[in-house]
Formats: structure tokens, sequence, C-alpha cells
């Protein structure tokens, strides 16, 4: 399994096309959450759907899974690690690293 830094997704994000698939609960989602990130929530993990997203992203390479702090988005790529066409990666430390580190997300009040 891959591994990647908030600082080098940040990084990613400026120069690449790629998925971010948040496994959190939807009400975890909803308090906070990376620009953009999908929500599929681990426990209601559905494959096909999220390979229905991918393939609607031109030039999709590269796949980040992320939760609060890292451990549920191992499990999911554990979950798809042998049938995922895609490039994944486990963002580490979650959103709480990406918080630390004060990048962007986006609140339930809209912020």
């Amino acid at each position: 399994m891959k591994e990647i830094t908030a600082i080098e997704l940040q990084n990613l994000l400026k120069n690449e096309e790629i998925l971010i698939v948040d496994v959190r609960t939807a009400e975890e989602y909803a308090q906070a959450h990376l620009k953009n990130a999908f929500l599929m929530e681990l426990h209601n993990f559905n494959q096909e759907k999220l390979e229905q997203k991918c393939e609607g992203i031109l030039g999709l390479k590269k796949v980040i899974f992320q939760c609060r702090s890292g451990v549920r988005s191992v499990s999911a790529i554990e979950l798809l690690s042998s049938r995922f066409p895609y490039e994944s990666y486990n963002l580490q430390g979650g959103i709480i690293a990406w918080v630390g580190r004060g990048y962007e997300v986006i609140l339930n009040d809209g912020e």
C-alpha cells in the first residue's frame, strides 16, 4: 500500500486531476471535508459506485483515500487492492493531518 502525506497531496492537487475518497461517516463528512472529496462510507462501501466515479474523471491516475486519522482508509484500500485498477494512496494522518497543516476544508456551514 502506498502512503501520501498532507504536503504531498497539497502539491498533487495543484498539478494533477485526482479523486479524493472520504471513507468516514456522513456525519463526519458534513462537519468538515476536503474540497471535492467523494463520500464513500466504509461501512457501506460500494466498489461499483466508486469505479463509476473514477471512470467519469478524464485522465485520472491517482485515487487518494482518507478518513479521520488514516486507519479506515487503509481498510478501504485493502478491501479494493486486488480489484481496483487505479493507483491508490492512503492519506497519512487523515483529515487530522490535513487540518494540522492549515489546509482548506469545507465546513458544514459552507465556509
